[in-house]
């Protein structure tokens, strides 16, 4: 599966590749290769290639990540939730 990982999520595409294997697309990349205002048009042209959408935790309060999850919405594409699990105590 192809998820598509808006705003600023907790892991980055290699960890959620590694460890769920799912495919991640990190939009921020684009940051280095395409204009400023041409920026959110790309993030929508790779999101609508996506078989799902990771949101972070407060994604409700960036303007640009609101505006990704409204599109995924319109596009019927599912929202994914990751849940890393934890080390247990005492280090065993």
């Amino acid at each position: 599966m192809t998820v598509y990982m808006a705003g600023r999520v907790p892991m980055g595409r290699k960890m959620l590749e590694e460890v769920f294997g799912d495919v991640g697309v990190e939009p921020e990349e684009l940051k280095s290769c395409v204009p400023l205002g041409e920026e959110l048009v790309g993030r929508l042209a790779l999101l609508s290639r996506c078989d799902a959408i990771f949101l972070p935790e407060g994604w409700r309060t960036d303007e640009r990540t609101r505006i990704e999850k409204a599109v995924a919405d319109h596009l019927h594409i599912p929202q994914v939730s990751y849940y890393l699990p934890r080390g247990r105590k005492g280090g065993k």
